[in-house]
């Protein structure tokens, strides 16, 4: 190697060694692709809550439909409940003991959506585990 290789082409010359030495020994790599799943998870604060309190309420495979069932639920304007609490969704929505979030950041509380990327051979398990919204 010349004076001034990159750390990257050192790196890559030292694999190009061992995968040199292991054919010579017959070692043999088994190599796997693991194909994952892209999820948008929508986390909210509940209204009984304390300000930094989060909750994962629904998921989705796509952003688009996460927001449009988000809008959904809104109620066509804000009232108060029979215990004094301003809602902002309708009142047999999902979301009705909910906090609005905006949904094009994530809040210093961490309210938002947030994306996701999950092995596709565990989608079984978190669907069966998770007790909110599967929104498609």
């Amino acid at each position: 190697m010349k004076t001034g290789d990159s750390e990257r082409d050192r790196g890559f010359e030292s694999l190009l060694l061992r995968q040199t030495e292991y054919s010579k020994v017959g070692f043999i790599m088994e190599t796997r692709t693991i194909t994952q799943v892209k999820l948008y998870k929508l986390v909210l604060n509940n209204v009984h809550d304390c300000a930094e309190g989060r909750a994962l309420v629904a998921i989705s495979y796509t952003e688009e439909a996460l927001k449009n069932w988000y809008a959904d639920q809104l109620a066509p304007e804000g009232y108060r409940d029979n215990q004094g609490y301003y809602q902002v969704f309708k009142k047999d929505s999902a979301l009705y003991n909910f906090n609005p979030t905006d949904l094009s950041n994530i809040s210093v509380f961490g309210h938002g959506i947030f994306e996701e990327w999950v092995n596709e051979d565990d989608m079984s398990n978190i669907l069966s585990r998770f007790h909110g919204h599967i929104i498609n």
